[in-house]
């Protein structure tokens, strides 16, 4: 079955929820196989399937090794030294280098987090086209002031991200740091002064075209969702609510809040997300 663009959002939505909820490895590897099995459904060619490879492996290696090389956490089970000990100067410098299976294990779930969404949101960025995400994103929110909101920000990330790389570019060249308060704010005066540009422009350019944001866009009662959007609103529904369990499991451990009658809730969340 073909997903609408509402769909394919809000599956999205829910995986990063879930990416987030989710703490056991068992869990995280199932949620990763499932977005696996996402990601073949689209058919990838050879060269998205390169590409998503060259954009998954580096950060998995880096994130993991550098868990297992640094891991603080006890305990600790050593699966190989890197640097002895007693090696001349590393050695004594470092007070030895080991990798730790504990510290390999977490950098794993870490990365699956990523792997996870990654594998979901290439799919849909491939097979679902811009037009089509403003105009189901415009249905949903039924606004004119919101929906002009929405399409306006879509349209001009890319420009405002190669704007901010410009001035990036041309202040370090120049010799300021943003470390610096006074040399940050002079950075964000060009970018600001663009936007409040190009803002002014398509205002007016809207004005011209007969705009009218006092208008509502709400004509006659809401939209019926089709049926894959209502099951994308449960899964989205089902992420939700596990993603609120698990958020109120850890306020209580952090004695942030603590509710008496969540108590087998707390421990459910504890033994399986």
């Amino acid at each position: 079955m073909k997903l609408s663009p509402g769909a394919k959002l809000l599956a999205l939505l829910s995986f990063n929820v879930l990416a987030l909820t989710f703490d056991k490895l068992n869990n995280l590897l199932a949620l990763t196989a499932s977005a696996l099995l996402i990601y073949l459904l689209s058919r990838p060619s050879a060269s998205r399937v390169k590409l998503t490879l060259i954009l998954i492996l580096p950060p998995v290696w880096g994130v993991t090794l550098a868990q297992a090389l640094f891991y603080q956490g006890w305990p600790r089970t050593v699966l190989l030294v890197v640097v002895p000990p007693d090696l001349p100067v590393l050695g004594w410098l470092t007070g030895g280098v080991y990798l730790y299976l504990q510290g390999f294990t977490y950098g794993l779930k870490q990365s699956l987090r990523l792997v996870s969404v990654f594998l979901v949101g290439l799919p849909i960025a491939w097979t679902t086209s811009e037009s089509s995400l403003i105009k189901t994103l415009r249905g949903a929110l039924r606004s004119a002031k919101l929906s002009v909101m929405v399409s306006v920000a879509v349209r001009f990330f890319r420009a405002m991200m190669d704007e901010a790389k410009v001035a990036y570019t041309t202040f370090t060249l120049s010799g300021f740091k943003l470390t610096r308060v006074r040399d940050s704010l002079r950075l964000m005066t060009p970018l600001v002064a663009q936007v409040v540009r190009r803002s002014y422009t398509v205002t007016l350019s809207l004005l011209s075209k007969g705009f009218n944001p006092a208008r509502s866009m709400d004509h006659g009662p809401p939209l019926k969702p089709s049926f894959d959007v209502s099951l994308a609103l449960a899964f989205l529904a089902f992420s939700a609510s596990l993603g609120l369990a698990k958020l109120l499991t850890v306020l209580f451990l952090l004695d942030a809040l603590y509710v008496p009658a969540l108590k087998p809730v707390y421990a459910w969340v504890l033994d399986n997300l």
